[in-house]
């Protein structure tokens, strides 16, 4: 630069190019979060859905939350915890079907054990997604959806 001289300022063009490209940018960004978001919702009403039917109701609520795309490793990571929840609780309520089925006392013992443990797995589990859930739900903002 020579003494005097005012600094040199971009020309119109490349303003135009470098806050069109700032702008550019910032649309990209909130698209993908918007496309984050909107897989979270997807995900956490299956969730709602599942937990909400009874229980014979649950097992095609379970396969279509197993079904629920997800490209997020949060949003997937929540999919699959609740996903184990229920389908452990689902065994559970299948082992204890099993015991009342058999006139065997010792089949109905053996499967009461294992659906006692099943069912106490599934509670932990199903503690472990209503936290993950929440989690996600607050990640998203998803509160303002219900």
């Amino acid at each position: 630069m020579s003494a005097g001289l005012p600094p040199r300022r971009a020309s119109g063009r490349c303003r135009w190019f470098f806050w069109g490209g700032l702008v550019g940018t910032a649309l990209y960004g909130c698209g993908k979060s918007g496309e984050h978001r909107d897989e979270a919702a997807v995900v956490s009403r299956a969730i709602d859905q599942l937990r909400e039917a009874k229980n014979e109701d649950k097992a095609p609520r379970l396969a279509a939350l197993r079904a629920t795309p997800c490209s997020q490793p949060d949003t997937c990571g929540v999919r699959d915890r609740c996903a184990l929840a229920y389908a452990t609780h689902q065994e559970g309520l299948g082992a204890l079907s099993e015991a009342r089925r058999t006139a065997d006392p010792s089949v109905q013992a053996t499967s009461i054990t294992r659906a006692e443990q099943l069912l106490a797995t599934a509670k932990a589990q199903m503690t472990q997604c209503v936290d993950s859930q929440g989690e996600l739900i607050r990640a998203h903002k998803l509160g303002d959806l219900k």
